[in-house]
């Protein structure tokens, strides 16, 4: 306990420093409110009571044990509430990378199955081969009956794949192709003419298979919209989509989950872009997929089959109800610490009004707010309201599947109670250097930045216009951005630099984009980031160089009082700090 740091705080030395022990009980066990003083006497008595209160009220709690031996139980509780919390975002972290990487690999079989030439190459965050296009009226026609044929052939992927049941009439439900297109659009390219009507309209088809001479059945999507009187074409034609629907079992036996499989319904969608006009349709496919309730006769039957155990059911319902139970707990300890600390803002303001005819500043007044109980109360809204989220998917509550959401709040739960645990190691004085640090160095690295972001901006600007139709790192204004955050942490320069355009037709581009690359990089890397660290460096000397004065202070009070105490003169000359 001798690391427990005091509060630098005006009102954490009002009073002695010396009897810690004997000023922490009296201050404990005095639940009698001040009365203004009309007396010296009276005066003396209130003015030692304030001394009291205002020393409990800012030891910290290795303090309140050292004087009281009072158990931190609200350290204690927070430490339990890390660890049922982060074991808590552990299974749901398991459980929700598991269904991802089931949703990424159902994905990529839908493209493999219904998209024509598709390969590994497009599956890549920057496609190699450039966008997933098609030039030619016969390339469009023959994936779109490649996307049918597929749809048709479900059953035979590798996947638990099927489609959906029969309609009530007993047929299989047939994909739709629908088309927004304008209504009347001619063109002439040759003459450079053209005539527009640029209301869109929408109509969508069934499609249907066609039976041949022998028997079996095939797609003809030309054919199909030949007969209901329609005719791509591709001048008129903003989006065009074929929509479907597939279901599919996701079999999960490792992931620790209640149940060992689940139910879905992809709805799938391939689009065809053409909004640009240019000659190049963007063919992409989209599978949105909906929990669906797996069929069982009977509940008993749906625990055996999909590997329902009751054991696992009861650790996760006491897992999550400790979480709960216990983030109740702190969220109430909190807010009621926040309620004394208020009731003791109004009580120091009125004595010094009384006393010193003195009203505290709101900096002052501002001390009796601690804002790291703020911080861990919301982490306990989040981290409950994540948690009933988390039950509701678990126990399939209303088709409730929404794991982003859950996960945001589960994250950023977790995420605030492992920052609430530095609060307890701000108090000890070999664990607090880098809170100290940031709260010495964070307003002058925020006025750093503010010119910092004013030159990123600049040169973000730039390039976005000038280098925007040439190079795919500057496409946008936002992947600019990106491209240059990820060039001043040294990311990818090479790729950056050979990427521009390098032909005599730009000459001027390329020599421009040198220039650009190289200012950048030698402001940002060599000045702007060597000042920010430079700023932080100072900072941190400057703390542990006040941590080191006071160590010296400390250990000379700790030396006069043993010395006052030998010679029997601790109270003659102890001197009154106020």
């Amino acid at each position: 306990m001798s690391e427990c740091l005091l509060r630098p705080n005006s009102f954490a030395s009002y009073g002695s420093l010396n009897n810690l022990q004997e000023e922490a009980e009296a201050a404990a066990n005095d639940s009698e409110a001040l009365a203004a003083p009309a007396a010296a006497p009276g005066f003396a008595i209130a003015d030692e009571k304030m001394r009291r209160r205002l020393k409990y009220f800012f030891m910290t709690p290795c303090e309140k044990y050292q004087a009281k031996g009072r158990l931190p139980w609200k350290l204690l509780l927070q430490l339990a509430k890390v660890v049922f919390v982060t074991a808590q975002l552990y299974v749901f972290g398991i459980e929700t990378s598991s269904q991802v990487a089931f949703m990424d690999s159902t994905r990529a079989a839908f493209r493999r199955l219904y998209l024509q030439g598709w390969d590994a190459g497009w599956e890549s965050p920057i496609a190699t081969h450039g966008p997933f296009a098609v030039y030619t009226y016969d390339t469009m026609y023959a994936v779109l009956d490649t996307a049918l044929r597929g749809y048709n052939q479900t059953q035979s992927a590798l996947g638990s794949f099927d489609l959906p049941n029969a309609t009530a009439n007993g047929q299989q439900p047939e994909p739709q192709f629908c088309v927004s297109y304008y209504r009347n659009l001619s063109v002439d390219a040759a003459n450079f003419q053209f005539q527009l009507d640029n209301r869109a309209t929408k109509r969508c088809f069934s499609m249907r298979p066609i039976q041949l001479e022998n028997g079996t059945l095939a797609y003809n999507s030309k054919q199909l919209l030949q007969e209901n009187n329609f005719t791509l074409n591709f001048d008129n034609v903003l989006m065009a989509s074929l929509q479907f629907n597939i279901n599919a079992i996701h079999f999960n036996f490792d992931a620790p989950r209640l149940t060992n499989a689940e139910c879905f319904q992809f709805s799938v969608s391939i689009r065809f872009d053409n909004q640009a006009h240019a000659g190049q349709v963007l063919v992409g496919l989209t599978a949105n997929p909906s929990t669906k309730a797996c069929n069982a006769q009977s509940r008993q039957e749906s625990i055996k089959s999909m590997g329902y155990s009751s054991v696992k059911e009861a650790l996760y319902t006491v897992l999550d109800s400790s979480v709960m139970l216990v983030c109740a707990l702190s969220f109430l300890s909190c807010g009621r610490s926040l309620y004394r600390g208020f009731k003791m803002r109004v009580r120091t303001l009125e004595y010094f009004l009384q006393t010193e005819d003195y009203r505290l500043s709101l900096d002052e007044q501002f001390e009796f707010v601690n804002l790291w109980f703020v911080l861990i109360m919301l982490n306990d809204l989040l981290t409950v309201v994540g948690s009933i989220q988390k039950i509701l998917i678990e126990y399939k509550v209303g088709n409730n599947d929404n794991y982003i959401t859950c996960g945001l709040f589960l994250g950023g739960g977790a995420m605030l109670v492992w920052l609430g645990t530095l609060r307890y190691l701000n108090y000890f004085a070999k664990y607090n250097v880098l809170l100290l640090t940031i709260k010495r160095s964070l307003p002058d690295i925020i006025r750093f930045l503010v010119c910092a972001v004013v030159l990123f901006l600049s040169f973000s600007l730039f390039g976005w216009i000038t280098f925007g139709p040439y190079h795919a790192k500057f496409r946008g204004f936002f992947i600019t951005l990106e491209c240059l955050f990820a060039l001043v942490n040294g990311d990818d320069i090479f790729n950056t630099f050979a990427m521009l355009p390098q032909d005599t037709t730009n000459t001027y581009i390329y020599v421009v984009s040198r220039i650009y690359l190289y200012s950048f990089i030698s402001l940002f890397i060599y000045i702007v980031l060597n000042v920010c660290i430079s700023i932080i460096i100072e900072a941190y000397e400057t703390v542990t160089q006040q941590q080191q004065q006071q160590q010296q202070q400390q250990q000379q009070q700790h030396h006069l009082h043993h010395s006052w105490s030998d010679t029997g003169d601790e109270q003659q000359h102890r001197p009154e700090i106020l």
